[in-house]
This record gives C-alpha cells, structure tokens and sequence, in this order.
C-alpha cells in the first residue's frame, strides 16, 4: 500500500504546484497514521506488561488477559481494514479533485490572460466611439450656426418690414379718427336699444318654454292621430270590401258567407310546389314573399281565395304552414276540433306548422307591474270589434299553445320566441312537426 502511494507522489511529482500539494497532503495524511499507528503500539506493549503482571497472579487471570489481547488484535485488523479501504477508495477520489483544482487553475490563468488583451481592445473602441461622437457634436454645432445667422437675417428685414407696416398703421389710424366718433354713435343708439332686445329675449324664452311644455303632449297627440288616420283607413277598406262582396249586396243570390275555394295564382302555385310549397294562412293585407298567401278575401297578393277551415286539396302536401294573428280569431273547440287537425291534415311528413299568436301571459304581467295599458290589453284580447271578423273568441300561453299542438298530433313542440312586442301586442311564436 505504501509503495503504491509513494508511485502516486512520483507521477504527481513531475507538475510543480500539484505535486508540491500532493506532497504536503502525503505528510499530512500519513503523520495522523504513524502517530495512531504509535499509540496502538504504546497500547500494545503496556498491555502486554499488564498481561505479564496479571499471569503472575493465576492462571484464570492469564486465560482472562489473552481473551482481552485476542480482542485487541481483532481490533487491530479492523482498523488496518479501515486503512485499506481508504487507501482504495478516497485516495483516487482526493487525487481526482486535486487534478480538477489544477485544470482549473490553469482556465482562470488563460481568462486572466485573455483579459489582459481583451481590456485594451475595448478601450481602444470606446475611445473611437468617443471620438465619432465628438465630431458629430461639432459638424451639429456648425449647422446650428449657420441656421441662427439666418434667423438673425431674416429677423433683421422682417424688422424694416415691420417699420414699414408700423408706419401704414400710423396713417391708418389717422383715417379712422373719424369712424370712431361714428362708431361711438352706434355706441350710444345700440345702448338705447339693449333694454328693448333683453325684453324681446326674455319673452322669447318664455314662449320656447312654453313650447317645451306643449311638445310632449303634441308629440303623444301627434302619434294618436296618426293611428287613428291608420285605423280609419283600414276600416274603410274592409268597409268597402264588405260593401262590394259582403252579405249587405244585394246582387248575391247565394250564402254571402260562404267563400268558393279558388286559386288565384295557378302557375305561382305549381312552382312553388316544385320548390317546397309553403302557406301563408289568413295573410290579409300582408302577403309574405316566399308564400302562397291565402285569404278568403281577393286582395291584392292573395293567391288562394279559401276558408281556412276548408282550404282546397290544392294545397295539400306541403312543407311549412304559417299563420299571424289568425287562431285567436276561432273558438277554443273550433281550433282543437276543426282547424288544427284540417291544417294537419294538409301537410306531408316531415311538415312544419308556425304559428304566432297575442301572449297572455306576457300582456298579464306588464299590466300587473303597471307597463302596459289596460286599453291596449282589453283591445288585443277581445279585438277592435270595427268590423265583422274583428273579433277574437281566444287567448293562449305559451303552455296552453303547446298543449293544444301536442294534442293534434303535433311532435317537437316549440317555443320559438315568448314576450316579443309587437305594436299595442306582446305575441309569442310557436312551432310543431307532423311525423
């Protein structure tokens, strides 16, 4: 083990600064050793005097003393155990952190020299950059010059300009001596006139306030006259229609409640079933594009005159049923009876009917919490009653619309949109598909 460590110390030997440190860690590493490896010995010789005096005294004694010295020796062995391990596992370890402090003196002595060259470098830089900015400053210092010395020429013959002008304003005044005095004239008759003025401002803003007041209430009397004006003429239209084909002309011989199914536009109703053929039931004086209108009044847009509780097997198989405003017009046995399961009837699998009716519950609840007009409710629930089939005989909910659809026959129903306002109406719209 020895020579093993003394081959080390050669190798190491060869570097100067490590092998300088590997000597000193030698000595160091062996002096605790030898000095142990003395005290074991010391130990060892005064044991073996007290075994001496001890075997003197018996034979037991003497048995008893070499038990202690075998214990001894096994200890001894332990610890040259402990001594090998060191010298085959923590020396190389020691060695290899040693070998790693050199390199790495070696790379701070290199970056001690890099920086010895590097630091110059930069500061010749600097120094350049120093410079630059230096003949910059003075070519900028220059221009300024030169930009003030012609300020300082054109200050100077805008001077004499304004010598000039000072001297016109000098004569301009002297003509304006008189116009003062006229001016001072005007003065005193505008002064008379002030308290006059002040009076006429004071009652013209006493006027627009009064204005102000009247101009709510000529606005809402305004928008009365104007539905009014609405209400009359539709009133006179259905007035005349009632006249011209109504029970009151005398030229009728038959039923004049009675409407004969026809169709009015037969070649839009053979495209549109060539398209999907799509109803607008009871359109009156709203036809919708996209619709075969029907009514059973020819007015203008109506392309199927019919009773909608008897409407033509023309109209069978088609794709979308629609109607606005029209259910409330028919008793509650009448549309569960009657209407709804006719309107079935004429739709082909797959069929959809629409249907957009006054919400109660809506209207309830706006006039409960005081937002609604009980004359605008009381009109939307009973009609206007202006004429015959002005009248409703229904009102629905959304649940009560749903349930009655459910019971026709109709599957996924709908409510497509519930509280919409609509004029005096609040309406709701609700859908349901025949399978």
């Amino acid at each position: 083990m020895k020579s093993m460590i003394r081959r080390a110390a050669r190798r190491l030997s060869k570097l100067p600064l490590l092998g300088r440190l590997v000597h000193i860690m030698a000595a160091l590493w062996r002096l605790p050793l030898l000095r142990a490896q003395a005290s074991s010995m010391q130990q060892r010789v005064s044991r073996l005097d007290e075994l001496e005096r001890q075997a003197s005294h018996g034979m037991q004694q003497q048995a008893s003393g070499l038990d202690g010295v075998k214990q001894h020796i096994v200890e001894l062995e332990a610890t040259q155990l402990r001594l090998e391990h060191l010298y085959r596992e923590q020396l190389p370890s020691l060695l290899d952190a040693v070998a790693k402090l050199n390199a790495r003196q070696h790379e701070v002595d290199q970056d001690q020299e890099n920086l010895v060259f590097s630091v110059p470098v930069a500061l010749r830089q600097l120094r350049r950059d120093l410079s630059s900015l230096e003949r910059e400053h003075e070519a900028n210092s220059e221009q300024l010059r030169v930009r003030m010395e012609g300020v300082d020429t054109l200050l100077g013959s805008q001077g004499a300009t304004l010598e000039v002008l000072a001297g016109q304003v000098g004569t301009v005044s002297g003509q304006l001596d008189p116009l003062r005095v006229h001016m001072a004239g005007v003065d005193r008759l505008l002064g008379s006139q002030g308290a006059t003025l002040e009076m006429l401002s004071a009652q013209w803003r006493e006027v627009g306030d009064q204005l102000a007041k009247h101009d709510g209430g000529y606005g809402e009397l305004r928008a009365n006259t104007a539905y009014l004006f609405g209400r009359v003429e539709f009133v006179r239209r259905e007035l005349l229609f009632e006249m011209r084909y109504g029970h009151s002309s005398p030229d009728k011989q038959q039923d004049p409640l009675e409407v004969t199914a026809r169709v009015v536009a037969a070649e839009k109703l053979v495209q549109a079933r060539q398209s999907g053929l799509r109803l607008n039931l009871g359109c009156g004086h709203i036809p919708l594009d996209g619709f075969i209108n029907v009514d059973r009044r020819e007015l203008p847009g109506v392309d199927v005159v019919a009773e909608v509780n008897a409407l033509p097997d023309e109209l069978g198989e088609a794709d979308e049923i629609f109607s606005a405003h029209l259910l409330e017009h028919f008793p509650q046995e009448q549309l569960r009876r009657e209407l709804l399961p006719h309107w079935k009837s004429l739709l082909k699998k797959g069929g959809v009917l629409r249907a957009v009716v006054p919400d109660a519950e809506a209207m309830i609840r706006e006039y409960t919490a005081g937002k609604y007009p009980y004359n605008d409710m009381r009109e939307v629930f009973y009609g206007g009653q202006d004429y015959d089939g002005d009248f409703h005989f229904n009102m629905f909910t959304p649940e009560h619309m749903s349930n009655l659809l459910e019971e026709a026959g109709f599957v996924d129903v709908q409510v497509i949109d519930a509280g919409r306002r609509n004029g005096k109406c609040f309406e709701f719209e609700v859908q349901g598909k025949y399978v």
